[in-house]
């Protein structure tokens, strides 16, 4: 019997339907060694860290073969691929990797797990959105009742994974310095998981459920006009060393243009002062691929998000909670921010009103220089 066929079914199946393209054996050896990181200490490995892992296994320079792995494996940013550039994994990749069953089972148990609690939650209040939240203790206490012992390292792994694969938007984390411990706030898409059994049938709703919002996001996308953008800021080369920031806001409002303007106009003073700068929207980022793929490589390396929340548009939420439970500054706009999810309401909020946008200009560029801890100051 050959190596592979020893495996057990699931990753035998999931091999036959990776990515569309076949992955080369240094494609392969790059994503082990990314995972044996992750495996170990729970936290997603630098190229630096990578690329010397390779060397010494292998003999390879890491970044080819890494720069060309397909966006549904992994997220990085691939126009940008600095040393200190992370590099996640998605559970398709690590499905690959030897020596992940035991990581894969408890993650699709957890999975399922966290959509019911998802599905028995009940808001205080019918007249107020509220999003469910679980706890490490909880999910510990549970899995113990079956059996199951998981350590701070197993719990801490579980929470970069549901990150990853969009199960959560934020919360907190590392509570008392203890990684493993951590509050999640639970994304209301994750119902349709509470059935899952198998990585398939992960794959198979993780697969639908990612169909569904780039649909929806392809659709908001028709609203603008992206051959009027002006864009020299957003093209970038492997020696990159600008700062990135991700702009998330709605895009068909009728004050969007004006926002998107007031936010260029914000970054460009910065980038004017000494900060060398880069910027984008999503629907600005100009290479073919998956969007919600290219979106998440932009969010995981952004060095500071600007998000308008005004009206709680849900991809912005999302990004926000990403953004948030991923340690990355926030610069939030709201033209009403009594108004905001109750977790946002305690993060300041520029507030303005689309007729008067000047008034907020200084205020985002200041709160943008702060951000990026620049020495920058506003005239």
């Amino acid at each position: 019997m050959s190596t592979e066929d020893a495996r057990p079914a699931s990753r035998i199946i999931f091999r036959r339907q990776s990515a569309l393209v076949p992955l080369t054996a240094d494609q392969q050896r790059v994503i082990q060694a990314v995972y044996d990181v992750f495996r170990e200490s729970g936290e997603w490995p630098v190229v630096d860290a990578i690329d010397r892992i390779a060397d010494e296994r292998w003999d390879l320079d890491s970044p080819p073969p890494l720069r060309t792995i397909p966006e549904d494996l992994a997220q990085f940013d691939r126009r940008v691929l600095r040393d200190d550039t992370g590099i996640r994994l998605r559970v398709r990749a690590i499905s690959l990797c030897d020596d992940a069953d035991d990581d894969l089972a408890l993650f699709i148990r957890t999975v399922r797990w966290l959509a019911e609690r998802e599905r028995a939650f009940r808001p205080s209040s019918p007249h107020q959105a509220e999003q469910a939240r679980v706890t490490s203790e909880q999910l510990a206490s549970d899995l113990a009742a079956e059996g199951r012992q998981v350590d701070s390292l197993a719990l801490r792994k579980l929470w970069v994974l549901a990150e990853v694969e969009r199960l959560s938007w934020g919360g907190s984390f590392n509570i008392n310095g203890d990684p493993g411990r951590w509050e999640m706030n639970l994304r209301r898409d994750i119902r349709p998981f509470r059935r899952v059994e198998t990585l398939e049938d992960f794959l198979e709703v993780r697969n639908r459920i990612d169909e569904l919002a780039a649909e929806e996001m392809r659709r908001a996308y028709g609203a603008v006009d992206v051959a009027t953008l002006s864009q020299p800021h957003t093209t970038s080369t492997p020696t990159d060393d600008r700062r990135y920031v991700f702009i998330a806001m709605p895009f068909g409002e009728s004050w969007s243009q004006a926002v998107r303007d007031l936010i260029e106009s914000a970054c460009e003073r910065v980038h004017g002062e000494g900060m060398p700068l880069r910027w984008e929207r999503a629907d600005e980022i100009d290479k073919p691929g998956r969007i919600t793929a290219q979106i998440l490589d932009s969010l995981s390396t952004a060095d500071v998000v600007i998000a308008d929340i005004t009206s709680a548009n849900a991809n912005v939420i999302y990004e926000v909670g990403y953004a948030e439970g991923n340690g990355i500054p926030l610069v939030l706009l709201s033209q009403e921010p009594e108004a905001s999810p109750f977790d946002l309401k305690d993060i300041r909020q520029i507030e303005y009103k689309p007729d008067e946008l000047d008034a907020a200009r200084g205020k985002l560029a200041r709160q943008l220089n702060s951000a990026l801890d620049t020495d920058a100051t506003e005239p």
